[in-house]
């Protein structure tokens, strides 16, 4: 025994942490008392309390009570410039004591390198990181269905850790011994990384090949940082609080949402999960579906072709079976100073369609409509010989259209309210060709109406379809990291898709509107309008409550969208439909 302390004839002054009283013996009831030992020397030692239940009451009382003895560590067990605890073991590794315990690390370092196991430990550690599994195991039960396969892929893939591990040891194609990167590299391009299929069909080759590839679910935050430097839009990006500094995450990066992927917190979730579920997968296509009209909106309205990330194949006025075709502003007020739009190009003998629409309609209170009329439409060769000519006003009226007479003088056709017409026309051997169509409209004010011309054929052989071609075999390519040619199979699906969604809009007659409904939210992601010229920057609003954020003025931002949104031919639209199934394809949520 080092010593006794009889804790009657303590002084308890600051020492006592509860509220109770204390019984006749000086003993403390139900609370926490601190006493002060003096330890003679370094070694083990026992305390021992001699304790018992006693009640102040004699009334019967029942069930036992709780006695916790506890020693914190004094203050004298770390010192200022210490590097190690001084009632812990002293450093050492692999039963030998660090020669300087103030210099412990470095030598525990070293000692781990020169270890014959590091290596091997080094190449296992980051093998699931690049490739998305572990090291194959040893299977155990010889009545496993594929323990064949299992087999042979274990041994197979230690070969392979242990063919890695000496290059790391000794350095890869005579570099420096331990280079990381060299061994990241090594990892990413060896045959189980670079594998993508066999043609073997032997079900033992196939079990062991099962894992083969480099193919890895994205974390949250990858996916997120993809999406943004792939398209240049992030769902819920937020700017700094003027005042703190601080920033919001975004949407992928938000805790709720980031669980919801798979992600972790590093506080209860702290493994990530490596397989998708249902839960995940509809996490990632709101997240395709709520990103890929504001995208649109970015890529085909806002920016020109040379600033586009994605979209450099295509206008708003391409269309999967467009020819050629051009907008032009009309001066003409009345049928007396009527004026003729003119646009040409090659055209194939036979049947085609000319577009004809009024694409900047425009309504005030208290002035008068502003309608686009139609007299003529001429079909001529190159030689300037008219080869046909439509009677606009012997078409049958459509949606947003009326026939129109001019003063008892000259039928004619009108659009308003963004209307059509599709005028059928017959070419009769290959060559080049001009649409030419006489038109006018009401000037209530210094708006001019657009009329836009588009001359389209099929889409099996269209210009168009030519373009749309080549620009999905590119979406391929910086979306889902594959190359493949324009006329491949998986381009002939996508372009199948977006001919399929964009025959029912336009036969559907919705809006002809990339925001409208919302589709195009480009209001969640606050650096939307970077870059773009004469586009409204974020405020900063002092809300109630202290509620104070970021976000656009409302009107500014529509007065600058008010006629950039329009989606005349359904394109941009239908694009947003592809560009979210592109999006959801495994190979842009995989590495």
């Amino acid at each position: 025994m080092v010593g006794r302390w009889e804790l009657e004839d303590m002084d308890w002054d600051g020492q006592r942490d509860c509220g109770n009283e204390w019984d006749d013996l000086g003993v403390a009831i139900s609370c926490r008392v601190i006493v002060s030992l003096q330890i003679p020397r370094d070694s083990d030692y026992t305390i021992e309390v001699a304790a018992w239940i006693g009640w102040q009451s004699d009334e019967a009382q029942s069930g036992p009570g709780a006695l916790r003895v506890w020693a914190p560590m004094p203050e004298d067990y770390y010192r200022e410039g210490d590097t190690w605890y001084r009632d812990m073991r002293a450093p050492g590794f692999d039963g030998r004591d660090a020669p300087n315990p103030d210099n412990s690390l470095r030598w525990l370092a070293r000692r781990i390198v020169a270890d014959g196991r590091f290596a091997e430990a080094a190449v296992k550690f980051w093998w699931p990181a690049i490739l998305g599994t572990e090291v194959a195991e040893p299977p155990e039960d010889e009545a496993d269905a594929d323990f064949a396969g299992r087999l042979l892929a274990s041994n197979a893939q230690s070969a392979e850790v242990e063919r890695l591990a000496r290059g790391f040891r000794h350095g890869f194609g005579g570099g420096r011994p331990f280079n990381l990167k060299d061994l990241l590299v090594e990892i990413a391009l060896s045959r189980w990384a670079r594998a993508e299929s066999t043609a073997d069909g032997d079900p033992v080759r196939l079990a062991a090949l099962r894992d083969a590839g480099m193919e890895r679910l994205l974390t949250p935050e990858e996916l997120n940082s993809k999406t943004a430097a792939a398209t240049g839009v992030e769902l819920d990006r937020r700017l700094p609080d003027p005042h703190t500094g601080l920033t919001s995450p975004s949407h992928l990066r938000d805790d709720g949402v980031r669980l919801l992927y798979g992600g972790i917190d590093s506080d209860g979730v702290t493994e990530r999960a490596g397989d998708m579920t249902a839960v995940m997968a509809g996490v990632a296509r709101n997240h395709a579906a709520r990103l890929a009209g504001a995208i649109m909106l970015r890529e085909l309205h806002l920016l020109p072709t040379r600033q586009r990330r994605l979209f450099r194949h295509v206008e708003l006025a391409t269309t999967p079976a467009s020819e050629f075709g051009d907008a032009f502003e009309i001066e003409a007020a009345s049928w007396d100073d009527r004026e003729t739009a003119s646009v040409g190009g090659h055209l194939t003998a036979g049947d085609v369609v000319a577009r004809l629409s009024y694409v900047n309609d425009h309504w005030e209170e208290d002035l008068p409509d502003y309608n686009l009329r139609l007299d003529q439409l001429e079909l001529r060769n190159a030689a300037g010989r008219v080869v046909a000519t439509r009677e606009l006003e012997d078409l049958d009226e459509v949606p947003c259209s009326s026939k129109g007479w001019n003063g008892g003088r000259r039928n004619h056709h009108v659009l308003w309210c963004d209307g059509m017409l599709e005028v059928p026309l017959t070419v009769p051997a290959d060559g080049r060709y001009s649409v030419d169509v006489v038109a006018w409209a009401e000037h209530a004010d210094e708006r001019l109406a657009d009329l836009q011309i588009l001359v389209e054929s099929d889409m099996e052989r269209s210009v168009g379809a030519a373009a749309f071609r080549r620009q999905l075999a590119d979406l391929h390519r910086d979306l889902l990291g594959v190359a493949v040619a324009p006329d491949s199979a998986e381009v002939d699906e996508a372009f199948q898709l977006f001919a399929d969604v964009w025959r029912r809009k336009r036969e559907s007659g919705e809006e002809r509107d990339i925001c409208w409904p919302a589709q195009c939210r480009w209001w969640d992601d606050l650096r939307f309008f970077e870059g773009i010229d004469g586009a409204p920057s974020p405020v900063w609003v002092e809300g109630e409550n202290g509620y104070d954020r970021w976000e656009f003025g409302h009107d500014p931002v529509w007065e600058f969208l008010e006629d950039k949104r329009a989606d005349h031919n359904y394109v941009s639209r239908t694009w947003a439909v592809v560009l979210a199934y592109l999006m959801t394809d495994h190979r842009y949520l995989y590495l």
